[in-house]
Formats: C-alpha cells, sequence, structure tokens
C-alpha cells in the first residue's frame, strides 16, 4: 500500500509510532503478516481523509477531526490485537432477522470483506444502543476499554467515509449529509465535555 505524503499525518506517526518509518513512497507490510503496529490502518485512513476530505470542511470541522485522529493515535495500547478476517460493511442494512421469533437470519453483502481489526465489524453500535452492544462483548468474551475505543473511534470516521464517498462520486448530497453527522458528532462531544473516542 502506497501512503500519500502528508505533514499533520506523518507528524502524528514519528510523535506517537516511531516504530512507524513511513515516507511518501514507502510500502508498508499489514501488521498481521510481520509489521510491529496497527497505528498504519489509522494512518492511512488519516491520510486519506487529509487528502479527501479536509478540503471541503470548516476549519472548525478540520480541527476536531485531526484532533479526533491525534488523540485516539496517542494510546499505544489500542493496537494491540491480531487482525481477523472481517465483513467490512457489517451495519444494520446488512444484518437481516427472522422476526417470526428465531433472530439471526443471515448476512449479506460481503463485497468489503478484508483483514483488519475486529472492532470496525462493531459499528452498528450507533443503531442498536449501548445495552446491546455490552450483550455481544459479554458473548464474545471480551472486556478490554481499547476494544470499545476503537469501535467508537470507527463510528467517529462513518461521517469521514461518507464525505470522502460524495467527493470522489460527486455526490453533493452525500457531502452535505456527511458533514450534518460530523456537525452533530462534534456537537455530541461538547456537550460531552469532550471527545467522543476516550
Amino acid at each position: 500500500m502506497i501512503l500519500h505524503a502528508s505533514s499533520a499525518a506523518d507528524e502524528l506517526i514519528h510523535r506517537y509510532h516511531p516504530e512507524i518509518k513511513a515516507t511518501s513512497l514507502e510500502l508498508m507490510p499489514h501488521p498481521g503478516w510481520g509489521g510491529d503496529s496497527d497505528a498504519w490502518l489509522v494512518v492511512d485512513r488519516l491520510r486519506q481523509v487529509e487528502s479527501t476530505v479536509i478540503p471541503v470542511l470548516t476549519g472548525d470541522e478540520r480541527d476536531w477531526v485531526e484532533c479526533q485522529f491525534r488523540d485516539f493515535l496517542a494510546k499505544s495500547a489500542r493496537f494491540a490485537y491480531a487482525p481477523v478476517l472481517c465483513h467490512g460493511d457489517l451495519c444494520s442494512d446488512h444484518i437481516l432477522f427472522d422476526h417470526a421469533g428465531t433472530g439471526l437470519a443471515g448476512i449479506i453483502d460481503f463485497g468489503d470483506v478484508t483483514i483488519g481489526d475486529p472492532a470496525g465489524e462493531f459499528t452498528w453500535r450507533a443503531d442498536y444502543g449501548e445495552s446491546f452492544f455490552e450483550q455481544v462483548l459479554q458473548a464474545y468474551g471480551v472486556t478490554d476499554r481499547p476494544f470499545a475505543e476503537r469501535v467508537a473511534f470507527q463510528i467517529d470516521c462513518l461521517p469521514l467515509i461518507q464525505i470522502a464517498y460524495g467527493v470522489e462520486r460527486g455526490r453533493p448530497d452525500d457531502i452535505a449529509e456527511g458533514r450534518r453527522l460530523l456537525r452533530w458528532k462534534m456537537s455530541v462531544a461538547r456537550e460531552a465535555g469532550g471527545k467522543t473516542t476516550g
């Protein structure tokens, strides 16, 4: 994977994860295949955001997004996980329920299957709520706080993904909706007295 040059992303990399020696032309292996840190996945997303999303944001939106990435990258414990095979887009639209009473009927749309952070599979937390999220974590046997923090960060990135989609496909409605969601997240964070990633 080629990482694009970005002074803000490079500064974050070298401050919080000096083991990553990235330049604009350097190829980095997937950490599950011999790398030292999974922080590069977040750094790569930051670089994508900087090139695609940041140019369409206002100053306060840019500051908030950069703060979210900086705060998330600052805790190395968040990157202590083993990459797994992931659906890649496990959301309420792709989880089918049998309303007759048996529960889960199926999972659809495997077009984004990848190897990555299992926390990315839990962005449905925003749709189904904390109680169900806690029940699922208990059933999975997950008790570590960094996992929940990674899920929260993935959810915080959803508006950015929608904005990037709108930019890349020339869809102003998606850009506007992503920015609306981003502004909402910012206001919720302000009301909570800080950031949303923990």
